[in-house]
């Protein structure tokens, strides 16, 4: 008997669970010990996943800048009163397309161009109507354009995923592996030392092995739930060019949108409803609030920021986003068709 009547058996059995709950403690750490940062670090995380700022700059393909067709400064609405009646021949809706690609002022000409011609093909009547047919013909590239980046962003980040899936897979297989390792060797020595035992005449260690068994279990446990637990590796995110920004901000400064996509995004309806940038935000944030644990505003900076450390959560969060931003953009394409539909009414060519 040990001191205060105990047996050195069962304290040793109290260290051995001691040092397997110290285990256990170790390994989930270690599965969680990632967290979200904003702003990439000078040296990344160990093992580290990495989506560099040059695999999202090859998504881009709505360049836009003084010499880009997609950058150049647009007409404003039509304000002379003269005009204006003209374009009362177009639907509220055209006229707010109309407004969004600068195209007002050229239709409104157009029109009482061709009233003034009673609709002979003048040389002013057909530059006009070439002009406003390039336009309209530009415009669905536009919206491609940044379409094209988002699900290109989108591969970009799910490819990443799936290198993080596979990793996690391994993970939790090597752990699976090392528990069944681990089980069958405390197994066999507690059964061996339980064997010597009922052979000696005077055993030196009874609780001997009990102790295995308990610390082969504890210790199992703790592999097996290292094994469930996710793993929190970082992933490096860069995006100064960050598509989602000008929707979070309502302003795009740096011309990351062309100027008839950020319009039609933002531009008042003519019902008074909200608009399509308003829809899709009120979509982000209530994703936003579903996946932010407690911490929305590190996330938000995290999202619409120049990039950071993610985990997979968090990737998931922005290919969610993006592709919600996809979405919207290709609901733009009707409003361009129904925009040429009604000219060619308003010209007596038919719809």
């Amino acid at each position: 008997m040990g001191v205060g009547g105990r047996s050195p058996g069962r304290f040793t059995a109290v260290r051995g669970f001691g040092f397997a709950a110290l285990l256990v403690t170790l390994l989930l750490t270690s599965a969680c010990a990632e967290q979200r940062q904003v702003g990439l670090p000078a040296r990344l995380p160990a093992g580290a996943f990495e989506v560099s700022e040059a695999e999202g700059t090859r998504c881009i393909r709505a360049e836009n800048g003084p010499e880009s067709p997609v950058g150049e400064a647009l007409p404003g609405p039509e304000t002379d009163p003269e005009l204006l009646g003209y374009l009362d021949a177009l639907s509220p809706d055209a006229r707010r397309t109309a407004a969004a690609a600068g195209l007002q002022p050229s239709i409104a000409r157009l029109l009482r161009e061709r009233d003034r011609s009673d609709g002979r093909p003048t040389l002013e009547l057909l530059a006009l109507r070439q002009r406003v047919d390039e336009r309209l013909a530009a415009l669905p590239s536009q919206m491609l354009a940044l379409e094209f980046e988002c699900e290109c962003m989108i591969a970009v980040l799910e490819r990443v995923l799936a290198r993080h899936e596979k990793e996690e897979r391994n993970r939790q297989f090597n752990f699976t592996i090392a528990s069944l390792v681990a089980g069958a060797g405390f197994s066999l020595g507690a059964g061996a030392w339980d064997l010597a035992n009922s052979h000696a005449e005077n055993p030196g260690y009874d609780d001997g092995p009990l102790v295995t068994a308990l610390v082969g279990a504890a210790v199992i446990t703790g592999l097996s739930v290292a094994a469930l637990a996710p793993s929190q590796r970082a992933i490096a995110v860069s995006h100064a060019h960050n598509i989602l920004v000008p929707m979070a901000r309502g302003e795009d400064a740096r011309g990351v949108y062309p100027l008839f996509v950020f319009r039609m995004l933002t531009l008042p309806t003519t019902s008074g409803e909200p608009t399509p940038r308003e829809h899709l935000l009120a979509r982000w944030n209530e994703m936003i609030d579903n996946a932010a644990a407690g911490d929305r505003a590190l996330l938000e900076q995290l999202l619409f920021g120049s990039g950071g450390i993610y985990d997979a959560d968090a990737v998931r969060l922005r290919v969610t986003l993006l592709a919600e931003l996809e979405t919207t953009l290709d609901s733009l394409a009707r409003h361009v068709a129904a925009l040429t539909r009604a000219l060619r009414v308003a010209l007596g060519e038919g719809g």
